[in-house]
């Protein structure tokens, strides 16, 4: 539970692409983070809690910079003059988050200090930057002072800020932080970078909830998900869990095509896009409910535990069970007003989209 000292913080963990600055955004009920760009809307920490509008970007330290300058011209040097390196290189990563940086006609990469002393980050490296939106639309004002850092731009040859922030801290009136909720967005635990990694792992450690989101259409396989939840994990929570340590989010649930659920799942044709949204979200559902319990034994299962005591506090009564949510984001944003001028959602009403019952969710496992 939150204290006046410390917020309950919830860790949104998940792969690159699995729609978690959309999933994000819906929670807020603002669309503050941008949801079109790959590896740069996932490369820092973003997290959000209440309070008077406005955010904090703060930039990476020297060692760590220093370090990715030193990868990219190493595998700079193996590929040779003028050419990219291979998309196995060992140092690809540092090499693109470096290149994003100084832009295709920056600097070359040869010498790590002369890239040190590049103005955008000489000016930047290991300091703190506070943002303050100003004018009618306070959340449109604060998604247009962050996206820079979150965002690349379109131009490959103007730079990009995003490689050089560590963490980008949002404030505003978000229902689902009050009472002392701390959201925090981790880009994942598959990082080569020591000191990336590092921070991710030990967000983790500090997290009170963890969230992990995966795409739909993928989420009943995927080994990254898994990962987040192994053997070991399982088995501890379903001895001494509470309920709110740990859900899963299937998210994208408004993306499909019909006819191939109708297949996969053997449905009428025919069947419209709402009712496959269902179904697909209730297979869903059933499946990552049985791997979970999957190997764990049966003395364990929630329906096999006796009652409590009657004398037991209500909050010790709430044991350890795994919520499944099948999430629409985008059709969240758009049934609450969010998002205007786009396609018509798929689902009729905010409560089949599960956002409002992943904010009731948060809301009970901090209390």
């Amino acid at each position: 539970a939150c204290t006046a000292k410390r917020p309950f913080t919830v860790v949104v963990a998940g792969d690159t692409g699995t729609g978690k600055s959309t999933l994000l955004n819906a929670l807020l009920g603002y669309e503050i983070l941008p949801t079109s760009c790959c590896r740069a809307c996932t490369a820092a920490v973003i997290d959000a809690s209440w309070g008077a509008w406005g955010a904090s970007v703060q930039f990476i330290g020297e060692d760590e910079w220093s370090a990715s300058c030193t990868a990219a011209c190493a595998a700079q040097a193996r590929a040779g003059v003028g050419k990219a390196p291979a998309a196995d290189d060992p140092d690809i990563v540092e090499y693109e988050r470096v290149i994003a940086v100084y832009g295709t006609s920056g600097p070359p990469l040869h010498q790590p200090d002369v890239l040190m002393r590049h103005p955008m980050v000489a000016q930047r490296i290991g300091r703190e930057v506070s943002l303050v939106p100003r004018g009618a639309d306070m959340s449109d004002s604060l998604a247009a002072l962050v996206k820079p850092y979150v965002d690349s731009p379109d131009d490959a040859d103007r730079g990009a800020l995003w490689p050089l922030v560590k963490q980008v801290s949002l404030r505003g009136p978000f229902g689902v932080t009050v009472g002392g909720v701390r959201l925090c967005d981790v880009p994942g635990l598959h990082d080569n970078n020591a000191a990336r990694n590092g921070v991710m792992r030990s967000i983790l450690e500090e997290a009170d909830a963890l969230l992990i989101v995966s795409a739909i259409t993928r989420a009943v396989n995927d080994k990254g998900a898994k990962a987040l939840m192994p053997p070991s994990l399982r088995g501890q929570l379903l001895k001494g869990g509470v309920l709110g340590q740990l859900a899963f989010v299937a998210s994208k649930s408004d993306h499909l095509t019909p006819s191939e659920v109708q297949e996969n799942l053997q449905l009428p044709p025919g069947t419209g896009p709402a009712a496959c949204v269902a179904a697909r979200n209730a297979f869903t559902r059933t499946s990552i409910t049985q791997d979970f319990y999957d190997g764990q034994p049966t003395c364990l299962f929630p329906a096999n535990l006796p009652p409590p005591p009657a004398e037991t506090p209500w909050e010790e009564t709430l044991r350890f069970e795994l919520p499944v949510f099948t999430v629409s984001a985008r059709d969240s944003l758009k049934l609450e007003g969010v998002v205007t001028g786009d396609a018509p959602p798929v689902l009729a009403t905010p409560a089949e989209t599960q956002v409002p019952a992943v904010r009731a969710y948060i809301g009970l496992a901090a209390v």
